[in-house]
């Protein structure tokens, strides 16, 4: 039987419907040798979900410039919102 529920093109997915956030991790990284290198160093820290979707209500893939721009949120820790070299900023689960 197929599925006839029809989703808005902004209410999120049927599997995030029931969340409230998603949980990122920011990666700094460090130029050596002409190279990006990432740090053990990371940040943990949770957005609203809503923050975490495209507009078609999925969740934002990870190391992409819109998945980047959650270390601008203001639930980003201090260290986070002030980093000025390359990262990258990944979506590791939403509760």
């Amino acid at each position: 039987m197929t599925d006839s529920t029809h989703h808005s093109e902004t209410s999120p997915a049927p599997e995030i419907e029931d969340v409230d956030e998603a949980v990122v991790t920011f990666h700094p990284q460090i130029w050596h040798d002409n190279r990006a290198l990432t740090s053990d160093d990371t940040e943990t820290y949770a957005v609203p979900i809503e923050a975490a979707l495209d507009d078609d209500g999925e969740l934002l893939e990870d190391n992409t410039g819109e998945s980047d721009r959650l270390a601008d949120h203001e639930n980003a820790p201090e260290r986070v919102q002030n980093w000025k070299g390359p990262h990258y900023v990944t979506i590791d689960g939403v509760r």
